[in-house]
């Protein structure tokens, strides 16, 4: 049942919701947030049956009985019995939590493919097309970019290993040519072209799968940068394809000067350069639109760009209203 259609006198046995927030009332009871993505339901959950881990599902899936009473001015309050979490099985992500839509992801999708036939080097070329294979595709379109700051929602890294690497390349071209219309020799295009490509493959193994993402423990442990270089060298070693030494190392020095706070490593290389500032210039533009969403990055929700419009969504609203 969808939140927005519960309605006083209905009794929910086990739906399972994602967990917006939880906090004491001060009253002897629990204000909690369920939510999903037709809306959210204000509940009341009494002192006795809380519990100190509830706090811990906060912003994931939990399975919860309540019956919807009266709330402030008749709004429907639901009054919870039980609350526990989710198991994944239970669940599919997507039906929860919101992230791109079909449409996106094969756009998103599309655009990575075109990109990596751009390469002019017949071995990055390969090589890209090895490492971004259709099942890291897939993976990178249920995956966030970042946890903390930009593209959160699922699909987030898929979108900015797209759209990135697009302004890299409208950027890249403004340097690649000289008066006689041919490459500049000082630009390598290539390698830039399959840094910006492959920037977010380490987050198949840097997060985890399951919503609310948190990173593994081989995250946690080793950092991004190790674990993006990690991905990138194991498929050059499984995929037999020849890559040089110094061709490797140009590559992840680019990567490690694009995330300099995470690796220490400045830009000092033109390709490092314009990857570092078109991720600045995405990551800003990804937040302006969070906010025009109204995605308030303190609550831990997930946002996510619609098959319809904002604006298309707001004059639907208020023709309901």
């Amino acid at each position: 049942m969808e939140l927005n259609r519960v309605v006083i006198g209905d009794k929910i046995t086990d739906g399972i919701y994602v967990l917006k927030s939880i906090r004491n009332a001060g009253n002897g009871k629990y204000d909690v947030i369920l939510k999903d993505k037709s809306g959210e339901l204000n509940c009341e959950l009494a002192n006795e049956r809380f519990d100190e881990s509830f706090l811990k599902l906060k912003g994931g899936a939990v399975k919860v009985t309540f019956i919807v009473t009266n709330g402030l001015n008749t709004k429907p309050l639901g009054v919870i019995k039980q609350m526990a979490i989710a198991s994944s099985d239970e669940y599919s992500p997507s039906d929860l939590f919101d992230g791109l839509s079909d449409e996106k992801i094969a756009e998103y999708t599309r655009v990575i493919k075109e990109c990596t036939r751009k390469i002019p080097d017949v071995t990055l070329q390969k090589l890209c097309n090895t490492i971004l294979s259709d099942d890291v595709l897939k993976a990178l379109s249920t995956m966030p970019a970042s946890l903390s700051h930009h593209c959160r929602y699922r699909g987030g890294a898929l979108a900015a290993t797209a759209v990135v690497t697009k302004m890299v390349m409208q950027t890249g071209l403004q340097y690649l040519k000289g008066d006689n219309g041919l490459y500049k020799p000082s630009l390598d295009w290539s390698t830039l072209l399959a840094s910006s490509l492959l920037h977010c493959v380490g987050v198949v193994d840097y997060y985890t799968p399951e919503t609310p993402f948190s990173k593994t423990p081989v995250g946690v442990e080793r950092g991004y940068q190790s674990v993006l270089q990690h991905h990138i060298e194991s498929a050059c070693f499984k995929s037999g394809i020849e890559v040089s030494e110094s061709l490797l190392a140009r590559i992840l020095n680019i990567l490690g000067s694009s995330v300099p706070m995470k690796s220490g490593i400045r830009a000092t290389s033109s390709e490092g350069i314009i990857l570092r500032k078109c991720l600045e210039l995405y990551e800003e533009l990804d937040m302006i639109d969070a906010d025009i969403a109204g995605h308030d990055p303190e609550d831990g929700e997930t946002y996510f760009y619609s098959k319809k419009s904002h604006r298309n969504i707001a004059i639907e609203e208020r023709k309901v209203a």
